[in-house]
């Protein structure tokens, strides 16, 4: 009973999180910020964007105390967003000069199409995509700029191998210079698709179409297994609300790109946070999900930090597998999963004892 309480406090203060966030729930008017809504919006990376809109107005807050906190949250964030445009600039241009186009992912696309302006979507690192053939090339001329390619000991052949590199810079910024957008083998993405349809920025990197980037955040959903703050909930609420997206397109490329339970998962649990019933159609008519699958969707997402260590287990690795399309495709990746961590082990042991 008391488990089930605390659940229900949880997805509560959720749900008045994201109708502070600016996406309004049917369950009531926009709630006034308390101590605890707070608390839990700096956890789930959506501080600066409550401050944003307290700044602007829009939201209240039942003290100076959590206006002034949230404040510096959004503060903090145009200053982090500064110092990265700072850092970046000179690698942005060393790669077009090599010729290798830079598409931005994730936060770091939506923070410059969807978002009224950089400061209300923080990154804990930037994330980008390259085409594959000329990925070790771009990682190179990141480390020659001054970065260095950060590499665990004890992951050192899924790191090397991995679908993306990740590069810190000046002042502990990283950089994840993807070559994918998964783990082999989970899905069949369309990369010469995303840079063909992608919108170049004035700044030189481009950023992906609508269609493209909901499909993105819904593969990294899946591949996460769903273990994300409440920030990329707000980040797909507002891509869906705020660019004009083509949902018979976005169905067609779920279907090519074997990503249609991905996508499908990804709408419902939009759905489930205030997206209108039209998105609800459309993830049934994409890919129906199992009933164990819309029971342990209907908490999602998790965030890391509030999990127990052992949660990444071999539970978690079959619940991403039902995720991906077909059961062919959810055996390989399961065992490539389970080799790629067993070189990881046998490469460690060798490099301890050497």
């Amino acid at each position: 009973m008391l488990e089930a309480l605390v659940i229900e406090t949880r997805e509560e203060l959720r749900a008045q999180l994201i109708a502070a966030s600016g996406f309004r729930l049917p369950t009531g008017p926009t709630p006034i910020l308390t101590s605890s809504l707070a608390d839990l919006a700096v956890q789930e990376g959506l501080g600066p964007l409550l401050g944003a809109r307290l700044k602007a107005g829009e939201i209240e807050a039942e003290s100076e105390t959590v206006k002034a906190r949230l404040l510096r949250e959004y503060y903090a964030c145009c200053a982090h967003h500064l110092l990265r445009e700072q850092l970046t600039a000179g690698l942005w241009e060393a790669l077009r000069s090599h010729g290798i186009p830079v598409l931005l992912l994730k936060g770091a696309a939506l923070a410059k199409t969807v978002y009224r302006d950089p400061g209300e979507r923080p990154m804990a690192d930037l994330d980008c995509l390259v085409p594959r053939a000329q990925w070790r090339e771009a990682v190179h001329l990141a480390v020659k700029a001054g970065g260095s390619w950060k590499i665990s000991a004890k992951r050192r052949v899924t790191g090397t191998h991995g679908y993306a590199a990740d590069v810190a810079l000046q002042n502990g910024m990283v950089v994840e210079i993807h070559r994918r957008l998964d783990y082999w083998p989970q899905f069949a993405v369309d990369y010469p698709g995303i840079f063909r349809r992608a919108t170049l920025l004035e700044s030189g990197e481009a950023v992906p179409s609508p269609e493209d980037c909901l499909l993105t955040l819904a593969i990294h959903a899946a591949k996460s297994g769903y273990v994300l703050p409440l920030r990329a909930v707000v980040d797909g609420l507002a891509l869906v609300t705020r660019r004009e997206i083509d949902q018979e397109e976005l169905a067609r490329r779920a279907a090519e790109w074997r990503a249609k339970r991905a996508v499908a998962a990804w709408l419902r649990t939009l759905t489930r946070f205030g997206l209108t019933g039209r998105w609800a159609a459309l993830a049934a008519s994409i890919a129906p999900l199992k009933r164990r699958d819309r029971q342990w969707l209907g908490s999602a997402p998790w965030n890391q930090a509030t999990l127990k260590p052992n949660h990444f287990d071999w539970n978690w690795r079959l619940r991403v597998a039902r995720l991906l399309d077909g059961p062919g495709r959810a055996a390989a990746w399961v065992v490539y999963r389970a080799l790629t961590r067993f070189a990881d082990v046998v490469s460690h042991r060798a490099t301890v004892g050497a």
